[in-house]
């Protein structure tokens, strides 16, 4: 048996996307995107006012906007353009820069999303390093088999899992 959360996930044809928010209020929206996020980052919700729909919140700045999409039953609509899923919407405003904008035209950027699980809270996570910063940690603190992961400074949303061999540190993108 599903999970409800795993249920609406596959409802909605998305069920592998960890930017999709099953439970969180606006405010606790706010409060991620301003402690976990950085500017441009978002995730997706399902809409409190309008069952249903989805709601998209990303920080520009220092401020968080929330879109509407709404569920019209086969297909997912945003501003006039229509899309088979939500997948499909998220990945073309994130491929196509600056066509996302407010009713006043200002520019919405998709950047990366903010996942549902906080890999802060793991002890093998180290934030946003450098390759020569993860490499400086291992060698000095780590031994022969020691591993961390940390997200790239350059490309928001990569990870690397550097990993020390006897005197050595291997980098590899996940």
């Amino acid at each position: 048996m599903l999970h409800p959360a795993a249920r609406l996930r596959a409802r909605l044809g998305i069920s592998s996307r960890r930017w999709f928010h099953t439970k969180i209020s606006g405010i606790e929206v706010e409060k991620l995107l301003f402690t976990r996020g950085v500017r441009r980052r978002f995730l997706a919700r399902p809409s409190k006012t309008n069952p249903g729909d989805i709601t998209l919140s990303i920080r520009r700045n220092d401020e968080a906007t929330h879109i509407k999409i709404q569920n019209m039953g086969n297909y997912y609509e945003l501003y006039g353009e229509k899309f088979a899923t939500l997948p499909e919407l998220v990945q073309y405003y994130t491929q196509q820069q600056r066509l996302l904008r407010e009713k006043n035209s200002n520019i919405i950027e998709l950047k990366s999303p903010l996942n549902c699980h906080n890999p802060a809270l793991e002890r093998w996570y180290n934030g946003h390093l450098t390759g020569k910063e993860a490499k400086g940690l291992l060698t000095s603190k780590g031994k022969p088999g020691s591993f961390l992961v940390w997200e790239s400074q350059s490309k928001w949303g990569n990870f690397t899992l550097s990993v020390r061999r006897k005197e050595e540190v291997t980098h590899i993108k996940i």
